[in-house]
């Protein structure tokens, strides 16, 4: 009789086990109830969106892994308003208004407080691409910038000579110290706007050459502006000053 039994104990506990199967992702304590976040795949990847929906958990934040209606904030990454529309609609969301669209931007600076920042006009992506566009002939933009890079770094060739190199020592240091803090998300912001600025074929001397490039926020975009205004970056010279920073670079010379 119990080996008769057995398949039918046995197909129950499968299901049990199938049942369960899905791994819940861990729960954190969520601090900031009326904030509920949505990150957008598109443009990302799963595995960098997967990475920054954890950090924003661990930090209180609430992060919803579907769109619904409970969503207050959707955060995209290289992505213009009209695009996140688009998207929108493909999902079936005819009106918008009821959710803030913002630049990965506004997230950035939400992490770096440990808690969520006013989403100021600079961060709404409405507000950012609604603007009066400028009156610049295409003629006088460089011809680089006009075609469009790709933010995939193995998508763009490396260039031997780089024109860049007083930005892009600063956006390295800069990692470099964020590396130190274990803070991945800005150190891979600088990074990311260092390889960028390396892949130009000339030297950027104006706000107007970052225009339409891709990996420039409004943190990378403030080093660059103090660069070309004043020829080198305080928050850089900050760093290298630094004794913390100091240290872990003669213990990283040891070995």
């Amino acid at each position: 009789m119990d080996r008769i039994r057995a398949p039918a104990v046995s197909s129950q506990r499968k299901r049990q086990k199938g049942k369960h199967s899905p791994k819940l992702s861990c729960s954190y304590e969520i601090k900031f109830n009326k904030f509920v976040i949505f990150i957008m795949q598109r443009k990302m990847g799963m595995t960098r969106r997967t990475f920054l929906m954890e950090l924003a958990r661990r930090k209180g934040f609430r992060v919803e892994n579907e769109l619904s209606d409970s969503v207050t904030h959707i955060v995209a990454e290289n992505n213009s308003y009209p695009e996140v529309l688009d998207w929108l609609r493909t999902q079936d969301v005819g009106d918008s208004s009821g959710f803030e669209l913002l630049d990965i931007s506004w997230f950035t600076a939400c992490m770096e407080a440990g808690r969520p920042v006013d989403s100021e006009m600079k961060y709404r992506l409405a507000e950012q691409d609604q603007s009066p566009p400028l009156n610049i002939p295409e003629s006088e933009l460089p011809s680089f910038v006009v075609s469009k890079v790709s933010q995939y770094s193995c998508q763009r060739k490396t260039t031997l000579n780089n024109c860049n190199k007083k930005f892009t020592d600063a956006f390295e240091i800069m990692a470099e110290n964020y590396e130190f803090k274990e803070n991945e998300i800005f150190c891979l912001e600088f990074l990311r706007a260092a390889s960028v600025l390396k892949f130009l074929p000339f030297p950027v001397t104006r706000m107007k050459d970052i225009q339409g490039l891709p990996c420039m926020g409004d943190r990378v975009r403030d080093v660059i502006e103090e660069i070309i205004e004043e020829g080198e970056s305080s928050r850089a010279k900050e760093v290298l000053n630094d004794e913390r920073y100091k240290s872990f670079k003669v213990n990283l010379s040891r070995f």
